[in-house]
């Protein structure tokens, strides 16, 4: 199959029915270019308020507010997390929304498998935020100063 002009490549990892493709997957297949760090401008970080003064959240899908910041100008939006109130599927719900709302990072507390899944296949890169403000934690990003969230729950241990 791969050598071959004109002919996709397939991952050889098998996909559960109705399961998300993995970024590595969506690589492969050419429909997703590798995201640089430097190059990543609006983040969404989930937040207890509503300002790059609030509060950083140890949650994801159950934050009360997901900010989305331009890291070149500081202007955000907050947004008020709708997936609390749900009985399951917070995190996927959040993490869909993050991605509507064209977000290329995530900055966040714990991270649920899910999210996690629904971030890899849109390419969405995740980085743990340490407990502190919204505008402390824009600028540790910024300072390369973030670990990334390679796999659900985050360490949440590093700056304490």
């Amino acid at each position: 199959m791969s050598g071959q002009p004109g002919r996709s490549v397939r991952s050889r990892r098998p996909q559960r029915p109705g399961s998300v493709p993995s970024a590595h997957d969506l690589l492969s297949a050419g429909r997703l270019t590798e995201r640089r760090e430097e190059d990543i401008v609006k983040i969404a970080i989930s937040a207890q308020g509503s300002t790059l003064d609030a509060q950083t959240s140890d949650v994801f899908g159950r934050a009360p507010v997901l900010l989305f910041v331009d890291t070149d100008t500081l202007a955000c939006e907050a947004v008020n997390n709708t997936a609390i109130a749900l009985g399951g599927g917070a995190g996927t719900a959040a993490a869909q929304l993050v991605i509507r709302k064209g977000a290329e990072a995530i900055l966040s507390g714990r991270l649920g498998p899910n999210a996690m899944e629904v971030f890899d296949a849109a390419g969405v890169l995740a980085y743990e935020a340490p407990l502190c403000t919204v505008r402390e934690a824009v600028d540790l990003f910024k300072s390369g100063r973030l670990p990334r969230q390679e796999k659900p729950g985050g360490r949440r241990s590093f700056f304490h």
